[in-house]
């Protein structure tokens, strides 16, 4: 049968208009059995084409309905013909996860018992258009589209306040008109007369499209055009409703917002080789500085003063401090744009290893390691976060007996993480002020420090979808608290295949 279907496809020349196709469509046998679907049935029905090849068309309704469906099925295949499916029942689809949605089904005839199911969602217009089969027009006033009720002569048999507004006319001149002669005979479209023409409420009860149009006082606009043909309550007529939104202004952000990003792309492209260059064109010659000033207080530095010796020392330090803001500055340039494969870490090993290669000085004591959870995330940047925190905790330790606790604990579906020391404290106006680059409160002669680890922490914290704050008291110590998910967010990197 698979073969079958695909002779007839490739015979037919139809299987690139199967996968271009904007609405769901499966071809099935005269047994129920699906055979092919195209990608708008997986979307609409939460289903992969494999699952779906495993199922019946009974699968994809709700139980309560699956006996008359098969009924029906039973006698479409008797009498094969292009028409909707049960026009006088309310169809229903049901998804892989089980929730609903109201539909209409178009089928078509292939040929050897193939039968085309072309399935459309009407769930969101269903009560809108209930609305409209009853000619209110108090319901039809306050819905903000522009509509318009037409016979199948494309005369005007109702409309809203939001139509006459729109187009600048009144109910005298519009109901009972033709269409196509309105507004100047500027709807004689023939893209909309072919739109109008093919909907019909048995085979085609749907169609869309834009167009731009010229309004006399406001210029072009673009609008955007939904029809969808109906029975009339009482006499059962045959209608068509077309909604008319001006979707100018959207249309308008929408390209301003692709503009924006297109921009905003580049300039992370250059912010990130700007760092590279920078980082390459600083370097080389920071080093022969930092070289020179080595041989100089080496070879010369007997023959220099105390003065002079201790400018050479500021000199040397200072070049290593320019090299830890170039580190920085390329460190935080890459965070968010270049990823490293997601990873299981052990949190518990990782922090000991930052310990033993921060080597705290004896008289302060680390603890809390033990327990920490497993995630899944790029190793190299929570190393990061956990180096900075505990660097910082060490570099600015002022007591002869120092602590630094880690304690971690999960809220929600956040880990929550604290790194907690008894050291100088930090005053509450500075809480902000210490997240922004090259920022540090102490003078950096005297603790050496470039201002750009907690930065880098504060980025990557919310890359991962985190946040992190403080808690301290001049004197007595700090807390920094920072969340973590469990799992890196799918949505700003990918896991390797391997």
């Amino acid at each position: 049968m698979r073969t079958l279907v695909s002779d007839v496809l490739e015979r037919k020349n139809l299987r690139w208009w199967m996968n271009a196709a904007i609405n769901a469509k499966i071809i099935a046998d005269s047994e129920g059995h699906i055979l092919l679907v195209n990608p708008a049935a997986e979307q609409l029905f939460g289903y992969t084409q494999e699952e779906l090849a495993a199922l019946t068309v009974e699968d994809l309704i709700p139980q309560r309905l699956r006996a008359l469906h098969a009924k029906q099925r039973a006698d479409y295949a008797a009498y094969p013909s292009s028409r909707m499916m049960g026009t006088d029942l309310e169809i229903y689809g049901l998804r892989k996860d089980g929730s609903e949605f109201a539909a209409d089904v178009s089928l078509s005839p292939i040929e050897n018992g193939l039968v085309l199911a072309t399935i459309y969602d009407i769930t969101r217009r269903k009560q809108a258009l209930a609305a409209a089969w009853e000619f209110s027009e108090s319901i039809l006033a306050t819905i903000q589209e522009a509509l318009v009720v037409l016979d199948t002569g494309y005369r005007v048999v109702s409309a809203n306040r939001t139509f006459f507004r729109m187009f600048r006319l009144t109910p005298e001149e519009t109901l009972g008109q033709p269409f196509f002669e309105l507004h100047g005979r500027q709807w004689n479209f023939p893209e909309l007369r072919q739109l109008l023409f093919d909907i019909n409420v048995k085979v085609c009860p749907v169609g869309a499209f834009e167009l731009r149009h010229e309004f006399p006082d406001i210029g072009h606009r673009i609008l955007s055009l939904n029809a969808r043909g109906f029975l009339a309550a009482g006499d059962r007529r045959e209608l068509i409703l077309l909604s008319i939104e001006d979707i100018t202004e959207r249309k308008n952000l929408e390209a301003e917002q692709a503009r924006l990003i297109h921009e905003l792309e580049n300039a992370n492209e250059e912010l990130k080789n700007f760092a590279y260059v920078v980082s390459h064109d600083l370097k080389a010659p920071l080093r022969a500085i930092g070289s020179l000033a080595n041989w100089i207080a080496s070879d010369q530095g007997h023959k220099l003063d105390d003065e002079g010796r201790e400018h050479l020392r500021l000199l040397l330090q200072r070049v290593r401090r320019l090299d830890g803001f170039i580190d920085g500055v390329l460190q935080y340039s890459r965070i968010g744009m270049v990823h490293e494969t997601v990873v299981t870490v052990d949190l518990e090993q990782l922090v000991r290893e930052v310990v033993d290669l921060l080597a705290p000085p004896p008289h302060i004591i680390i603890t809390g390691a033990e327990g920490l959870p497993t995630v899944r995330a790029e190793r190299t940047r929570i190393q990061q976060v956990f180096q900075n925190l505990i660097a910082n905790a060490i570099r600015f330790m002022d007591k002869p007996e120092g602590w630094i606790g880690i304690e971690c604990r999960m809220e929600g579906d956040m880990w929550l993480f604290s790194v907690a020391d008894n050291g100088a404290g930090i005053e509450e106006r500075h809480f902000e002020r210490i997240f922004q680059l090259f920022q540090t409160l102490n003078p950096r002669d005297r603790v050496e420090s470039t201002g750009v680890g907690l930065t880098i922490v504060k980025k990557i914290v919310e890359t991962y979808g985190g946040r992190i704050w403080l808690e301290s008291v001049r004197g007595q110590g700090t807390t920094f608290f920072f969340t973590l998910p469990d799992t890196v967010p799918n949505h700003f990197i990918q896991e390797a295949s391997s």
